[in-house]
């Protein structure tokens, strides 16, 4: 019984996911019959029937604010990769030209000096930080938060 137990464990893994599944979906199906949860929240039913509705015609163009999820989903990807290809035509050649400029004498002393004290300045504040336990402080929420280096010592 064991060895079916051990060789197995994907199919129990699967088998425990589906179980946790319909429990979470018959525990909200039953919140909502019993009114517990808000009367704006729909049944796993509704919600069913919905998903099947953008589902089952995902090209519909009902006008401009009315479109299917595969025509927003098209618009999407057409965003991401037009942002992209502008930071591939920008980054690239600059990388190109940082590369051969570096690559001379003097444009190694002129520009590697720049870019490396800043990255270093960055690390070594932080490791400082850490390191000493120093207190920071967040500018959104104003918290303190405490850096500790080892934090089983305390």
């Amino acid at each position: 019984m064991l060895k079916f137990w051990e060789q197995n464990r994907n199919l129990i893994a699967f088998g425990l996911f589906i179980l946790s599944f319909v429990i979470l979906v018959s525990l909200w199906e039953w919140g909502v019959q019993a009114k517990i949860f808000s009367e704006l929240m729909p049944s796993p039913i509704d919600t069913g029937k919905e998903f099947w509705r953008w589902v089952s015609d995902p090209f519909y163009d009902n006008g401009p604010n009315d479109k299917g999820i595969g025509w927003l989903l098209l618009f999407s990807l057409r965003r991401v990769s037009t942002g992209f290809l502008i930071g591939v035509v920008i980054a690239i050649p600059v990388g190109v030209l940082v590369g051969f400029i570096r690559g001379s004498v003097q444009g190694d002393r002129s520009l590697y000096p720049s870019s490396q004290t800043r990255i270093a300045a960055g690390v070594a504040s932080f490791r400082i930080r850490v390191a000493q336990g120093l207190r920071s402080h967040c500018p959104f929420c104003n918290h303190h938060y405490q850096f500790v280096a080892h934090p089983a010592e305390y």
